[in-house]
């Protein structure tokens, strides 16, 4: 049987995309979920500048406060 894992948080206006499994993730509970189960696809390509520039953009929902942060 599946596994139902559900979010009750806010989700970011812009996603970012992660082009290898063509997937929209908004929220940084999805980026943790792919980060967990996909380990054997995570390379040098996956942290990239457009993951560190989204990821205010997926936090600020859930943490206005950690999002300013990033931006400086």
């Amino acid at each position: 049987m599946g596994e139902l894992l559900l979010c009750n948080e806010d989700i970011a206006a812009m996603p970012y995309y992660i082009e290898g499994v063509s997937i929209n993730v908004y929220s940084i509970e999805e980026l943790n979920y792919y980060i967990i189960n996909n380990t054997y696809l995570l390379d040098d390509d996956f942290m990239s500048l457009e993951l560190c520039t989204c990821l205010p953009c997926i936090l600020e929902p859930l943490y206005p406060q950690t999002a300013d942060c990033l931006l400086l």
